[in-house]
Protein backbone atom coordinates (compact mmCIF):
# COMPACT_ATOMS: atom_id res chain seq x y z
CA UNK A 1 0.00 0.00 0.00
CA UNK A 2 2.81 2.41 0.95
CA UNK A 3 4.68 1.60 -2.26
CA UNK A 4 1.54 2.29 -4.30
CA UNK A 5 1.09 5.65 -2.58
CA UNK A 6 4.73 6.53 -3.30
CA UNK A 7 4.30 5.52 -6.94
CA UNK A 8 1.18 7.68 -7.23
CA UNK A 9 2.98 10.69 -5.73
CA UNK A 10 5.96 10.19 -8.06
CA UNK A 11 3.62 9.94 -11.08
CA UNK A 12 1.92 13.20 -10.09
CA UNK A 13 5.28 14.98 -9.65
CA UNK A 14 6.55 13.60 -12.96
CA UNK A 15 3.41 14.76 -14.78
CA UNK A 16 3.85 18.22 -13.28
CA UNK A 17 7.48 18.40 -14.47
CA UNK A 18 6.48 17.23 -17.96
CA UNK A 19 3.77 19.88 -18.19
CA UNK A 20 6.24 22.53 -17.04
CA UNK A 21 8.74 21.37 -19.68
CA UNK A 22 6.04 21.45 -22.35
CA UNK A 23 5.12 25.03 -21.44
CA UNK A 24 8.74 26.23 -21.31
CA UNK A 25 9.80 24.62 -24.57
CA UNK A 26 6.72 25.56 -26.61
CA UNK A 27 6.95 29.17 -25.43
CA UNK A 28 10.65 29.21 -26.31
CA UNK A 29 9.94 27.73 -29.75
CA UNK A 30 7.26 30.34 -30.48
CA UNK A 31 9.61 33.18 -29.46
CA UNK A 32 12.43 31.62 -31.52
CA UNK A 33 10.16 31.43 -34.57
CA UNK A 34 8.93 35.03 -34.28
CA UNK A 35 12.26 36.65 -33.34
CA UNK A 36 14.48 34.36 -35.42
CA UNK A 37 16.51 33.35 -32.34
CA UNK A 38 18.06 29.94 -31.70
CA UNK A 39 15.71 28.13 -29.31
CA UNK A 40 18.62 26.50 -27.50
CA UNK A 41 19.97 29.96 -26.62
CA UNK A 42 16.61 30.80 -25.05
CA UNK A 43 16.60 27.57 -23.02
CA UNK A 44 20.19 28.12 -21.88
CA UNK A 45 19.26 31.60 -20.66
CA UNK A 46 16.28 30.10 -18.84
CA UNK A 47 18.55 27.63 -17.00
CA UNK A 48 21.05 30.35 -16.05
CA UNK A 49 18.28 32.64 -14.80
CA UNK A 50 16.67 29.94 -12.66
CA UNK A 51 20.02 28.91 -11.22
CA UNK A 52 20.82 32.56 -10.39
CA UNK A 53 17.73 32.52 -8.17
CA UNK A 54 19.12 29.40 -6.43
CA UNK A 55 16.37 27.23 -7.88
CA UNK A 56 16.52 23.96 -9.76
CA UNK A 57 15.70 24.22 -13.51
CA UNK A 58 13.32 21.78 -15.11
CA UNK A 59 15.12 18.45 -15.53
CA UNK A 60 13.73 17.87 -19.04
CA UNK A 61 15.10 21.22 -20.22
CA UNK A 62 18.50 20.34 -18.72
CA UNK A 63 18.34 17.02 -20.59
CA UNK A 64 17.60 18.85 -23.86
CA UNK A 65 20.62 21.11 -23.49
CA UNK A 66 22.93 18.24 -22.60
CA UNK A 67 21.90 16.23 -25.66
CA UNK A 68 21.17 18.97 -28.20
CA UNK A 69 24.20 18.12 -30.34
CA UNK A 70 23.53 14.40 -30.69
CA UNK A 71 19.70 14.08 -30.82
CA UNK A 72 17.03 15.55 -33.07
CA UNK A 73 14.30 17.72 -31.58
CA UNK A 74 11.73 14.97 -32.08
CA UNK A 75 13.85 12.75 -29.79
CA UNK A 76 14.68 15.55 -27.33
CA UNK A 77 11.04 16.56 -26.92
CA UNK A 78 9.54 13.06 -27.01
CA UNK A 79 9.37 12.63 -23.17
CA UNK A 80 6.92 15.51 -22.67
CA UNK A 81 5.24 16.41 -25.97
CA UNK A 82 2.25 14.47 -27.30
CA UNK A 83 2.71 12.05 -30.17
CA UNK A 84 1.01 14.35 -32.69
CA UNK A 85 3.56 17.09 -32.06
CA UNK A 86 6.41 14.57 -32.31
CA UNK A 87 5.02 13.28 -35.60
CA UNK A 88 4.95 16.83 -36.94
CA UNK A 89 8.52 17.40 -35.83
CA UNK A 90 9.71 14.17 -37.48
CA UNK A 91 8.01 15.14 -40.71
CA UNK A 92 9.57 18.61 -40.56
CA UNK A 93 13.01 17.10 -39.98
CA UNK A 94 12.60 14.79 -42.98
CA UNK A 95 11.34 17.61 -45.22
CA UNK A 96 13.95 20.10 -43.95
CA UNK A 97 11.31 22.48 -42.54
CA UNK A 98 12.12 24.68 -39.54
CA UNK A 99 10.88 22.92 -36.43
CA UNK A 100 10.29 26.21 -34.58
CA UNK A 101 7.80 27.20 -37.27
CA UNK A 102 6.09 23.83 -36.90
CA UNK A 103 5.70 24.12 -33.15
CA UNK A 104 4.59 27.72 -33.45
CA UNK A 105 1.73 26.61 -35.70
CA UNK A 106 0.91 23.70 -33.42
CA UNK A 107 1.08 25.80 -30.23
CA UNK A 108 -2.38 27.40 -30.45
CA UNK A 109 -4.14 24.19 -31.45
CA UNK A 110 -2.48 22.13 -28.73
CA UNK A 111 -3.33 24.70 -26.04
CA UNK A 112 -7.01 24.76 -27.05
CA UNK A 113 -7.12 20.97 -26.98
CA UNK A 114 -5.27 20.78 -23.66
CA UNK A 115 -7.63 23.32 -22.11
CA UNK A 116 -10.59 21.17 -23.12
CA UNK A 117 -9.00 17.95 -21.85
CA UNK A 118 -8.07 19.62 -18.55
CA UNK A 119 -11.69 20.69 -18.04
CA UNK A 120 -12.87 17.12 -18.59
CA UNK A 121 -10.17 15.74 -16.30
CA UNK A 122 -11.14 18.23 -13.58
CA UNK A 123 -14.80 17.28 -13.92
CA UNK A 124 -13.81 13.66 -13.29
CA UNK A 125 -11.18 14.19 -10.59
CA UNK A 126 -12.97 16.64 -8.27
CA UNK A 127 -16.09 14.49 -7.68
CA UNK A 128 -13.92 11.41 -7.14
CA UNK A 129 -11.87 13.28 -4.52
CA UNK A 130 -15.12 14.34 -2.86
CA UNK A 131 -16.29 10.72 -2.96
CA UNK A 132 -13.15 9.59 -1.13
CA UNK A 133 -13.45 12.33 1.52
CA UNK A 134 -17.16 11.69 2.12
CA UNK A 135 -16.43 7.95 2.32
CA UNK A 136 -13.77 8.48 5.00
CA UNK A 137 -16.08 10.74 7.00
CA UNK A 138 -18.89 8.20 6.65
CA UNK A 139 -16.68 5.39 7.92
CA UNK A 140 -15.60 7.50 10.88
CA UNK A 141 -19.24 8.17 11.79
CA UNK A 142 -20.24 4.51 11.50
CA UNK A 143 -17.20 3.36 13.50
CA UNK A 144 -17.86 5.96 16.23
CA UNK A 145 -21.52 4.99 16.53
CA UNK A 146 -20.64 1.31 16.66
CA UNK A 147 -18.04 1.92 19.37
CA UNK A 148 -20.57 3.96 21.38
CA UNK A 149 -23.19 1.22 21.10
CA UNK A 150 -20.71 -1.40 22.28
CA UNK A 151 -19.71 0.73 25.26
CA UNK A 152 -23.40 1.09 26.21
CA UNK A 153 -23.98 -2.66 25.75
CA UNK A 154 -26.67 -2.03 23.16
CA UNK A 155 -27.32 -5.30 21.32
CA UNK A 156 -30.27 -4.23 19.17
CA UNK A 157 -29.04 -3.14 15.75
CA UNK A 158 -25.43 -3.91 16.66
CA UNK A 159 -25.05 -6.80 14.22
CA UNK A 160 -26.47 -4.79 11.31
CA UNK A 161 -24.16 -1.86 12.00
CA UNK A 162 -21.18 -4.21 12.38
CA UNK A 163 -22.06 -5.74 9.00
CA UNK A 164 -22.24 -2.28 7.41
CA UNK A 165 -18.81 -1.48 8.85
CA UNK A 166 -17.34 -4.74 7.50
CA UNK A 167 -18.78 -4.27 4.01
CA UNK A 168 -18.35 -0.48 3.91
CA UNK A 169 -14.97 -0.16 2.21
CA UNK A 170 -15.43 -3.14 -0.16
CA UNK A 171 -18.66 -1.53 -1.37
CA UNK A 172 -17.11 1.93 -1.61
CA UNK A 173 -14.03 0.66 -3.48
CA UNK A 174 -16.07 -1.54 -5.85
CA UNK A 175 -18.42 1.30 -6.78
CA UNK A 176 -15.49 3.71 -7.16
CA UNK A 177 -13.72 1.34 -9.54
CA UNK A 178 -16.89 0.71 -11.55
CA UNK A 179 -17.13 4.46 -12.13
CA UNK A 180 -13.42 5.37 -12.32
CA UNK A 181 -12.21 2.71 -14.78
CA UNK A 182 -14.66 3.52 -17.63
CA UNK A 183 -14.14 7.28 -17.14
CA UNK A 184 -10.35 7.02 -17.41
CA UNK A 185 -9.88 4.02 -19.72
CA UNK A 186 -12.83 4.32 -22.10
CA UNK A 187 -13.99 7.99 -21.95
CA UNK A 188 -14.75 8.09 -25.68
CA UNK A 189 -17.54 5.52 -25.21
CA UNK A 190 -19.45 7.39 -22.49
CA UNK A 191 -22.48 9.52 -23.55
CA UNK A 192 -21.83 13.29 -23.62
CA UNK A 193 -18.16 12.62 -22.94
CA UNK A 194 -18.07 10.84 -26.29
CA UNK A 195 -19.32 14.02 -28.00
CA UNK A 196 -16.59 16.06 -26.31
CA UNK A 197 -13.82 13.72 -27.43
CA UNK A 198 -15.31 13.63 -30.92
CA UNK A 199 -15.08 17.43 -31.06
CA UNK A 200 -11.54 17.41 -29.65
CA UNK A 201 -10.25 14.78 -32.07
CA UNK A 202 -12.01 16.33 -35.06
CA UNK A 203 -10.51 19.72 -34.27
CA UNK A 204 -7.06 18.20 -33.69
CA UNK A 205 -6.86 16.01 -36.79
CA UNK A 206 -8.41 18.68 -39.01
CA UNK A 207 -5.78 21.18 -37.89
CA UNK A 208 -2.98 18.67 -38.43
CA UNK A 209 -4.16 18.11 -42.01
CA UNK A 210 -4.32 21.86 -42.63
CA UNK A 211 -0.86 22.32 -41.21
CA UNK A 212 0.55 19.58 -43.42
CA UNK A 213 -1.05 21.26 -46.42
CA UNK A 214 0.44 24.63 -45.41
CA UNK A 215 3.90 23.04 -45.53
CA UNK A 216 3.41 22.43 -49.25
CA UNK A 217 3.47 18.63 -48.92
CA UNK A 218 1.70 16.44 -51.45
CA UNK A 219 -1.64 15.02 -50.38
CA UNK A 220 -0.28 11.48 -50.75
CA UNK A 221 2.56 12.25 -48.32
CA UNK A 222 0.05 13.74 -45.89
CA UNK A 223 -2.32 10.78 -46.15
CA UNK A 224 0.49 8.26 -45.67
CA UNK A 225 1.94 10.15 -42.71
CA UNK A 226 -1.45 10.29 -40.95
CA UNK A 227 -2.12 6.64 -41.80
CA UNK A 228 1.14 5.61 -40.11
CA UNK A 229 0.79 7.80 -37.02
CA UNK A 230 -2.91 7.35 -36.12
CA UNK A 231 -3.99 3.90 -34.95
CA UNK A 232 -7.68 4.31 -35.78
CA UNK A 233 -7.00 5.43 -39.34
CA UNK A 234 -8.67 2.68 -41.37
CA UNK A 235 -9.59 4.42 -44.59
CA UNK A 236 -9.34 2.18 -47.65
CA UNK A 237 -9.10 5.15 -50.00
CA UNK A 238 -6.06 7.24 -50.82
CA UNK A 239 -5.31 10.95 -51.02
CA UNK A 240 -7.99 13.52 -50.25
CA UNK A 241 -10.73 10.87 -50.40
CA UNK A 242 -8.93 8.85 -47.73
CA UNK A 243 -8.59 11.90 -45.47
CA UNK A 244 -12.27 12.74 -45.95
CA UNK A 245 -13.29 9.19 -45.10
CA UNK A 246 -11.17 9.28 -41.93
CA UNK A 247 -12.84 12.52 -40.81
CA UNK A 248 -16.31 10.94 -41.09
CA UNK A 249 -16.01 9.57 -37.54
CA UNK A 250 -15.48 13.09 -36.13
CA UNK A 251 -17.55 15.42 -38.34
CA UNK A 252 -21.32 15.52 -38.91
CA UNK A 253 -23.04 14.65 -42.21
CA UNK A 254 -23.24 18.22 -43.54
CA UNK A 255 -19.54 18.83 -42.83
CA UNK A 256 -18.50 15.59 -44.52
CA UNK A 257 -20.71 16.36 -47.53
CA UNK A 258 -19.02 19.76 -47.79
CA UNK A 259 -15.56 18.20 -47.54
CA UNK A 260 -16.33 15.64 -50.26
CA UNK A 261 -17.63 18.42 -52.48
CA UNK A 262 -14.41 20.29 -51.74
CA UNK A 263 -12.45 17.23 -52.90
CA UNK A 264 -14.38 17.18 -56.18
CA UNK A 265 -13.81 20.91 -56.71
CA UNK A 266 -10.15 20.69 -55.67
CA UNK A 267 -10.88 22.91 -52.66
CA UNK A 268 -10.34 20.42 -49.85
CA UNK A 269 -8.11 22.71 -47.78
CA UNK A 270 -10.34 25.81 -48.00
CA UNK A 271 -13.50 23.86 -47.10
CA UNK A 272 -11.75 22.06 -44.24
CA UNK A 273 -10.36 25.38 -42.94
CA UNK A 274 -13.83 26.94 -42.81
CA UNK A 275 -15.19 23.89 -40.94
CA UNK A 276 -12.33 23.99 -38.43
CA UNK A 277 -12.91 27.70 -37.82
CA UNK A 278 -16.57 26.96 -37.11
CA UNK A 279 -15.60 24.11 -34.77
CA UNK A 280 -13.28 26.44 -32.91
CA UNK A 281 -16.23 28.72 -32.09
CA UNK A 282 -18.35 25.81 -30.77
CA UNK A 283 -15.51 23.88 -29.13
CA UNK A 284 -15.98 25.34 -25.63
CA UNK A 285 -19.74 24.79 -25.72
CA UNK A 286 -19.38 21.06 -26.37
CA UNK A 287 -16.77 20.74 -23.60
CA UNK A 288 -18.93 22.67 -21.12
CA UNK A 289 -21.90 20.42 -21.84
CA UNK A 290 -19.78 17.34 -21.15
CA UNK A 291 -18.36 18.88 -17.95
CA UNK A 292 -21.86 19.81 -16.70
CA UNK A 293 -23.09 16.26 -17.39
CA UNK A 294 -20.14 14.72 -15.55
CA UNK A 295 -20.45 17.06 -12.56
CA UNK A 296 -24.17 16.42 -12.12
CA UNK A 297 -23.80 12.67 -12.56
CA UNK A 298 -20.78 12.19 -10.32
CA UNK A 299 -22.29 14.26 -7.50
CA UNK A 300 -24.70 11.34 -7.05
CA UNK A 301 -21.65 9.18 -6.38
CA UNK A 302 -20.93 11.07 -3.16
CA UNK A 303 -24.39 10.20 -1.88
CA UNK A 304 -23.56 6.49 -1.63
CA UNK A 305 -21.47 6.77 1.58
CA UNK A 306 -24.19 9.02 3.03
CA UNK A 307 -26.81 6.36 2.27
CA UNK A 308 -24.78 3.74 4.17
CA UNK A 309 -24.49 6.11 7.14
CA UNK A 310 -28.24 6.77 7.02
CA UNK A 311 -28.92 3.02 7.12
CA UNK A 312 -26.74 2.81 10.23
CA UNK A 313 -28.52 5.78 11.81
CA UNK A 314 -31.87 4.18 11.03
CA UNK A 315 -30.82 0.98 12.82
CA UNK A 316 -29.79 3.00 15.88
CA UNK A 317 -33.09 4.90 15.90
CA UNK A 318 -35.06 1.66 15.69
CA UNK A 319 -32.94 0.14 18.47
CA UNK A 320 -33.38 3.14 20.81
CA UNK A 321 -37.12 3.22 20.20
CA UNK A 322 -37.29 -0.51 20.88
CA UNK A 323 -35.44 -0.10 24.16
CA UNK A 324 -37.68 2.77 25.20
CA UNK A 325 -40.86 0.85 24.43
CA UNK A 326 -39.68 -2.26 26.31
CA UNK A 327 -38.33 -0.48 29.37
CA UNK A 328 -40.64 -0.55 32.49
CA UNK A 329 -42.50 2.71 33.21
Amino acid sequence: MIEQVKKTINDILSAKKKEEARRIVLNAEVIASIRKINVMDILENYVRYVQSKHKKPNEYVVYILKNKDRLTKSDLYRPFLDKDAIQLLKLGEVQGIGTSNILREYFETSNIIKKGLDKIKGAITKPLIMYVLVSLIGYYIINSILHQMQSMSMKEGLSTLATIKTLYFPIIIAIGLVVYIPLTKYPEKIPKLKDAYKAINGYKYGNIMLFFLSLGLSVNDIEQSIRKSIKNYRSRKKGFEGLAEFLEQYFDDVEIASIKLGVELNQFDSVLRSIIEDKKSTFDKVIEQAVAFLSETLILLSMIPAVLVMIGMYEITVSVMSLMSSSPH
